[in-house]
């Protein structure tokens, strides 16, 4: 049924009956506006006003290798108690490289207590010309290590104690570091001597003298870096073959190492034990 309003006539769906052509006209119209939209946005996308989404591809991130600070450094070592160390070749001052220093102690002490190391430096200071019976009265006086019973710090799982000295001269202040632990009932002492210049003898600094400047410069950075590459150096300590070491009990190996027979037990033929480290298995 169709009525007028006016000048426009309306279209009725009378209750029962379907208008088809009514339903066709709104597919029609449903389906030009429809595409008139598609057709529009397609129009600004070519254009750029609008921007089609796209998929970001997350990769995983690399883990960037850690550079080795030691590359290039000198190799100290002890080949009898397996021991090393590293350090940069223009670190130290000539004649006063890096040492290993091994001798006898009140070994038993350790590593409740520190050892007493006066009579395996007094030596090894004679060595180089002192008057032992000077060197020893030295070392005999309350103050002449920082810490006169050592300071105890674990380097790679093997406890040391750390007896620390130093004088001054020309312009520069020397520190001595000996750093001592135990092994086959001998004191076993990594010896380092670092030298630390006064950087005020480049004071006062005159205007317009470059090189001056870069001198003071330089020996501000050198003095600043010291500490790190110290560090660095004692984070190089290492028994390389400490399994390996023989024993008779559990007190010659340390740092929690036991004295066990190495391999089978074979008739008539002589036993050797070796000092094994906490979590290894005995060598065959």
């Amino acid at each position: 049924m169709g009525r007028f309003f006016g000048r426009i006539r309306v279209v009725i769906i009378t209750q029962g009956k379907t208008n088809w052509k009514f339903l066709l006209l709104v597919f029609v119209l449903a389906t030009i506006v429809g595409g008139g939209i598609l057709a529009l946005q397609y129009s600004w996308t070519e254009k750029g006003f609008i921007s089609t989404p796209i998929s970001q591809v997350t990769s995983t991130p690399q883990a960037t290798p850690t550079p080795d600070v030691t590359a290039g450094w000198k190799t100290l070592l002890n080949e009898e108690f397996g021991f090393e160390l590293k350090y940069p070749p223009d670190f130290f001052d000539l004649n006063h490289e890096p040492k290993i220093l091994v001798g006898d102690c009140n070994y038993s002490v350790f590593p409740d207590v520190c050892p007493s190391i006066n009579d395996l430096v007094a030596n090894d200071l004679a060595s180089a010309g002192g008057d032992i019976s000077a060197i020893k009265s030295n070392l005999s006086y309350p103050n002449y290590w920082k810490i006169p019973d050592g300071e105890k710090s674990t380097i790679n799982n093997v406890t040391y104690c750390l007896y620390q000295t130093g004088d001054a001269a020309m312009g520069h202040t020397y520190n001595y570091y000996y750093y001592t632990t135990v092994t086959n009932k001998k004191c076993l002492v990594a010896n380092l001597s670092t030298s630390t210049a006064n950087c005020d003898f480049y004071l006062p600094l005159e205007k317009g003298n470059a090189q001056q400047q870069k001198n003071y410069n330089n020996c501000l950075t050198t003095n600043q870096n010291q500490p790190k590459i110290l560090s660095q150096i004692v984070a190089t300590f290492k028994f390389t073959n400490q399994n390996q070491t023989g024993c008779n009990t559990n007190s010659d190996c340390q740092n929690g190492a036991a004295c066990m027979v190495e391999g089978p037990i074979i008739a008539h033929k002589p036993i050797r034990k070796v000092c094994v480290p906490k979590g290894q298995a005995v060598p065959l």
